[in-house]
């Protein structure tokens, strides 16, 4: 078997050479909303009816941050690990990540299916979304798809569009949401959630000095809503803990540029030095940031924020 377009190499790096037949679908998940769990939980229950691994094939950077050459803070939803940490938890056995360059994108659509997908990833079922596009210029078509495929006696299936509203549930949706701030709508599209996660860092002990000590993350590469204050829930392995966090710059201090989700938690909470990995999930905006002319100002301030997320905590 020959491999003059580099895949031994590629699917080596991703930790896939291996012979088992899979159940593969395709696509860049960002978000991983409702849409993707769908046909997830469509390729999980096929692939188990067929001794079929399921894998979600999917690609980074992502193809848009080399072709438009956009920052990834302007649109992507999920890191590259929460986005396989979601693809796991919605029904995939693996996740294979494909390294995406301008040379793979030129790849003939007939390399992509017979040399890639069956070839080398042994796919005996392939699942792929209404408007799914691949190889060179995007030339590929689901139609195409399905011929390529059925040449080496492969199926595919060609999953429809979930809507939400009389519209698709999309990955331009919920950005669009988080954009605004509507955490409601990025919920609904989503199927949780909007969230940050990662290592708590140690911020400027500012917060404990005025009794209300917080627990810090500062994302970067990632697409976030307006600086503001959110209600929130606080995630520690099995835990959750209700919150309130100010998104944004403290512009009431003005001593550090970096953006911070700043969490400080409802009730209570036992003091930790070391949290791990920890996840800041945004429910509802109450107000946006603003710089008070004391510390006392600030103070009152948050005790109205907090007051306002207990408020939905509670409803929720």
């Amino acid at each position: 078997m020959t491999d003059s377009h580099g895949f031994n190499k590629l699917l080596s790096d991703s930790g896939v050479l291996d012979g088992a037949p899979r159940a593969i679908t395709i696509g860049n998940f960002d978000g991983v909303h409702r849409g993707h769990q769908m046909i997830l939980a469509a390729v999980a229950k096929r692939a188990a009816a067929a001794g079929l691994r399921c894998t979600a094939l999917t690609f980074e950077p992502h193809p848009v941050s080399v072709f438009r050459k956009l920052p990834a803070e302007s649109f992507r939803l999920t890191s590259t690990r929460e986005r396989r940490e979601l693809l796991l938890q919605f029904g995939a056995d693996e996740v294979v990540t494909i390294p995406f360059s301008r040379a793979f994108a030129e790849l003939p659509p007939e390399a992509f299916v017979h040399s890639l997908l069956i070839e080398r990833l042994h796919a005996a079922e392939l699942h792929v979304g209404y408007d799914f596009a691949f190889g060179k210029g995007r030339s590929g078509t689901t139609r195409m798809l399905q011929k390529l495929a059925l040449e080496r006696d492969v199926s595919v299936i060609v999953h429809d569009a979930l809507s939400d509203e009389e519209d698709p549930v999309s990955s331009t949706r919920v950005r669009a949401a988080v954009r605004v701030g509507d955490m409601d709508a990025a919920e609904r599209l989503l199927g949780f959630p909007w969230f940050l996660s990662g290592h708590q860092e140690r911020g400027h002990q500012r917060g404990r000095k005025m009794g209300v000590p917080t627990v810090n993350l500062y994302p970067a590469g990632r697409l976030l809503p307006p600086n503001g204050v959110y209600a929130t829930t606080l995630r520690i392995g099995d835990e959750t803990f209700p919150g309130v966090s100010n998104l944004g710059i403290r512009p009431t201090f003005g001593d550090d540029e970096r953006v911070s989700a700043e969490t400080f938690v409802l009730g209570d909470f036992p003091d930790r030095d070391e949290l791990g990995e920890i996840r800041v999930e945004f429910l509802r905006y109450l107000r946006p940031e603003r710089s008070f002319d004391s510390v006392d100002g600030l103070t009152e301030q948050i005790g109205r924020d907090v007051a306002a997320a207990k408020a939905i905590h509670d409803a929720r």
